[in-house]
């Protein structure tokens, strides 16, 4: 996609990742893909472990704004 390789959450994302309950080593297991651009898309990467027993899944989340991220109840909705 060109984006630049992930390189850990900004502080304000990685607070509030922390705040939601997610785990130092469930962070581990996250990343993201993005160009810092507000108008371009951006992917986020969870790893599923566990034994596979269900069909591959791929979850894309697609952000309509282009000037600012949406809000947690936005998200929830």
């Amino acid at each position: 996609m060109g984006y630049p390789p992930f390189n850990g959450w900004p502080s304000d994302e990685l607070a509030d990742l922390r705040a939601s309950g997610i785990s130092e080593d469930e962070l581990l297991d996250r990343a993201e893909a993005w160009g810092g651009d507000p108008g371009h898309q951006r992917f986020y990467f969870s790893r599923y472990r566990s034994d596979k027993r269900h069909r591959n899944r791929m979850h894309i989340d697609i952000t309509p704004f282009d000037d600012r991220r949406a809000s947690r109840p936005e998200l929830e909705a």
